[in-house]
């Protein structure tokens, strides 16, 4: 980026061309103050970057610096210009503008409409910005347009803007019809004040790599500079510089290019820069006032109304000190609460009288843009990453803070539409944190949302949500056709019709065939098919279905794929496995022995990823077995995405065994569990594998399998051996425990009061694992008044590079220890 006094020199340079521009005497501005907003955006956090905008900017800011040196000059550029910090720049310019002062608005960055639907708003984007969902964070066009109407109309100000937003360069997921419509949309509103918009409707405006510059700008700074002034009386007229313009423009960019204007022909609009203050400006070098908006002094007395007729002549502070402790309120993110200490008390509690109505004012406009950021983080963690990611006590309090923002304004205010349409959106979110949810509530709250917003695209997401939950299939998906169209590129919508018409389609399917399944000694299974599972060829894809149907005896082939434990959004579901059943996955789909095989090759993953894309509303448990034999069989599966994290209730199942709850209760539970891959499952306790024998016997067999990365809020992260009040002596043969994590026995956790755990343990490896208290490999717990056994028989195993905070134990009886001490001694366990 080039240096400040380049930027100036560049202006200088440009205007040497005019040979008696020095010699000329340059008249002072009609009427009051001078204000400039000026914004260049380049470097944008979630869309595609721009090469020139934060330049044209900057140089632009030169200009009025040169010009105007008493101007009240806000420039935002690149991160400065989030649309919180544009928006308070823009409310406290046009506050504090007077009776004939002149108010400058400048923006060189991307404008877009999100949608190629009709009555679409247009937008210029901020840095902050989402690639979709334009209305959570940008400057929506009609509100820049409302703004000034609200605070301007009425004193004979002078506005002008430079809009250089229809960027040529496709957005991510957009056609390039948005920047055209936004064009549009600019000529038409702004058509009392005078606008400069860098092309027409149907153009894009360039950028050129030997200008430094975009075209548009480029040309405007040369005319601003004297080029432009065609009867050299350094006063710029709209005619003078759009006529410069129109030819500068269209020539540089091979007539693509073709920039327009709206406003008085013969209106003065600007003045060119006296030589001579340009020349000593480039002496005494940096001289640019670039700024954020910072916390407003107080006013001097105005003679425009009162903003309030209440007064209140008794306050206990000065309204300085009011202000001051606003601002602070502000800072801590106190808007509403504590009740007497919050920025709403001490704006309600500032003067309302004429000497002090600018400040308030603007009190008003930084606190409902205050409320309404808080809003648009809530809304931001929704459309990223799904209604799971909010704490439910945020979206509480961003309502009731929505519910004071929209009792500071009256319904005809700008912004009320906003703040409304977002209070409801939250009203029906909020049925997801509820105990007894309702939806039919719900659905009226987001049906007002977008009554009110059309546009807001995760209303009609969330409305499809809960038109699901209500089995009204065909609204859903309406919904959430509507949701895409407004927010194209939005993933959420599009996965969520996708599993509305599944379970649409399988709930109709059930419906037509109750017995679809042919319960022979093989049943297969594969992704996609419609059959009834007697062979490949008719193979069915519904695994549920499989397993009620089959006998003891007989198998089930799962050919490659990922199958999940429902199809709607049920976190109690799993995959029973009945006693005596055998399940094999890793099928091409075309096998005819179990033999041909590859588990490796065609991954067959066992899923609770259900509900959101988030892992807080996954299944509890993926797999379950109760009292199964040992002529029960599971081989060859990935077994993951199980969620059974959290406090613990009177379900185990809702906090044990996220990938596996082997239960053994009352009675004997002892499945063979073979080339199986446990991986990014979490638990309270026991995250993989929960092997649960109370009052019973349980010993499954676990051979030649992975448990990589499961994490346990508390005890065994990867497995837990439960023999309390009963036996727990697994089996674990050829296994790899890694990259597990728990507070005790990220490895494995026994436990044994009144019982006995004692696995055992031959050729195993467990490395890097981490216990953030103990037993970063495995942990027995045992209380020393305990009338259990607990320990763990290992031949063959290894420990490497696993570590606790209080140090790796292995509380365990060994078998051959010299030669594991020889040959497989543990290493860099702390």
């Amino acid at each position: 980026m080039k240096t400040p006094t380049f930027l100036i020199g560049f202006i200088l340079c440009l205007a040497m061309g005019v040979n008696t521009y020095a010699q000329k005497e340059i008249p002072k501005v009609a009427g009051g103050n001078v204000y400039a907003v000026i914004v260049g955006i380049s470097d944008y956090r979630n869309i595609n970057d721009l090469s020139f905008a934060d330049r044209d900017a900057e140089a632009f800011s030169e200009y009025i610096d040169i010009t105007f040196p008493k101007a009240r000059l806000v420039t935002l550029t690149n991160e400065q210009a989030n649309s919180d910090t544009l928006l308070n720049a823009l409310y406290d310019v046009l506050i504090d503008s007077d009776q004939g002062d002149t108010i400058i608005f400048y923006f060189s960055g991307h404008g877009d409409c999100e949608s190629a639907l009709v009555n679409q708003p247009g937008f210029l984007l901020t840095h902050d910005t989402p690639p979709h969902n334009y209305l959570i964070a940008s400057l929506r066009i009609d509100d820049l347009k409302s703004m000034i109407a609200s605070y301007v109309e009425g004193k004979e100000s002078e506005v002008i803007l430079f809009i250089d937003a229809c960027r040529a360069g496709k957005l991510a997921e957009r056609n390039t019809r948005g920047p055209s419509n936004t064009a549009s949309l600019l000529l038409n509103l702004f058509d009392k004040e005078v606008l400069f918009l860098s092309c027409t409707p149907n153009q894009l405006s360039q950028e050129k790599s030997e200008l430094n510059h975009g075209v548009f700008t480029y040309c405007l700074l040369k005319g601003l500079s004297g080029h432009a002034d065609a009867n050299h009386d350094n006063f710029l007229e709209v005619e003078e510089l759009r006529r410069y313009l129109l030819d500068e423009v269209s020539e540089k960019t091979g007539r693509q290019q073709t920039p327009v204007t709206n406003g008085d022909p013969l209106k003065v609009v600007l003045m060119c820069p006296e030589m001579e203050k340009g020349l000593a400006l480039t002496e005494k070098g940096n001289n640019k006032r670039f700024h954020r908006p910072a916390p407003f002094e107080q006013h001097p007395p105005s003679n425009a109304p009162d903003f309030s007729p209440n007064v209140d002549n008794l306050l206990r502070l000065s309204p300085e000190e009011v202000l001051k402790k606003f601002h602070q309120c502000l800072e801590k993110g106190n808007l509403i609460a504590p009740a007497d200490d919050c920025a709403n008390h001490y704006f309600q509690q500032y003067p309302s009288d004429s000497l002090h109505r600018k400040n308030k004012e603007k009190m008003l406009a930084r606190l409902i843009n205050e409320l309404l950021r808080k809003s648009g983080e809530i809304l931001l963690k929704y459309i990223y990453e799904g209604h799971s990611s909010i704490l439910p006590a945020d979206c509480g309090k961003a309502i009731k803070e929505l519910r004071v923002a929209r009792s500071l304004i009256p319904p005809g205010h700008f912004l009320y539409r906003t703040i409304a349409s977002k209070q409801l959106f939250l009203h029906g979110l909020a049925q997801h944190y509820v105990a007894s949810p309702d939806w039919q509530s719900a659905i009226d709250s987001l049906k007002e949302s977008v009554e009110i917003e059309p546009s807001a695209s995760y209303a009609y997401n969330e409305l499809g949500i809960a038109a699901s939950k209500l089995n009204e299939f065909q609204k859903a998906e309406l919904y959430f056709d509507t949701a895409m169209a407004l927010a194209p590129g939005w993933e959420f919508p599009e996965i969520n019709l996708k599993n509305t018409k599944m379970i649409a389609e399988e709930k109709s399917h059930r419906r037509k065939n109750k017995s679809i399944i042919s319960c022979g000694r093989v049943i297969f299974v594969k992704k996609g098919g419609y059959g009834n599972g007697s062979s490949w060829e008719q193979a069915t894809d519904n695994l549920q279905e499989a397993l009620l149907c089959a006998k003891p005896g007989s198998e089930i082939w799962v050919a490659f794929g990922k199958y999940f434990t429902t199809k709607d959004s049920n976190r109690t579901k799993s995959f029973v496995i009945p006693g005596g059943m055998k399940v094999y996955g890793g099928f091409a789909g075309y096998e005819s022995s179990k033999e041909q095989r590859d588990v490796l090759k065609n991954l067959t993953i066992l899923s609770g990823e259900i509900g959101q894309p988030t892992k807080d509303d996954n299944a509890y448990t993926v797999i379950y077995t109760k009292n199964a034999s040992n002529s029960t069989v599971v081989d060859g599966f990935v077994v993951m995405g199980g969620s059974a994290a959290g406090s613990a209730s009177h379900n185990p199942l809702h906090h044990k065994g996220a990938g596996w709850f082997n239960d053994a209760s009352n009675g004997n539970s002892s499945p063979i569990i073979r080339n199986c891959i446990f991986m990014y499952n979490i638990a309270r306790e026991g995250a993989g594998l929960y092997n649960f024998a109370s009052n019973g016997t349980c010993e499954p067999s676990i051979e030649n399998c992975k448990f990589i990365r499961n994490l346990s809020e508390v005890d065994g992260g990867a497995v837990f051996n439960d023999g309390n009040n009963g036996i727990c002596r697994p089996k674990f043969t050829n296994c790899l425990f890694e990259e597990n994590e728990a507070a005790y026995g990220a490895g494995m956790f026994n436990r044994a009061e009144y019982g006995k755990a004692v696995p055992n343990l031959r050729n195993c490896v467990f490395v890097a694992n981490v216990a953030y208290i103990r037993g970063s490999g495995v942990y027995n717990d045992l209380s020393v008044d305990s009338k259990g056994v607990c320990d763990a028989i290992m031949n063959g195993c290894r420990f490497e590079n696993s570590r606790s905070s209080v140090g790796t134990e292995i509380r365990s009886r060994f078998r051959n220890f010299d030669f594991l001490q020889k040959e497989l001694k543990p290493s860099g366990n702390y």
